[in-house]
């Protein structure tokens, strides 16, 4: 389950399709010096990688 798409009540299966692969992904800029670690849909991938990590958050 992707935590993007849950924290916003989506439905990854009807956003994606069945066949979706879920990834992880590093965000470095939510806690200093740490890494959050979440899992991501391919939309919200996508998402993530052409806004950035502060527009995304």
């Amino acid at each position: 389950m992707c935590d993007c798409c849950n924290v916003e009540g989506r439905d990854v299966r009807q956003r994606c399709g069945d066949g979706s692969l879920i990834r992880t992904a590093r965000l470095y800029k939510v806690y200093v010096g740490r890494v959050a670690s979440i899992k991501l849909c391919r939309l919200c991938d996508i998402q993530l990688f052409r806004g950035g990590e502060s527009r995304f958050l």
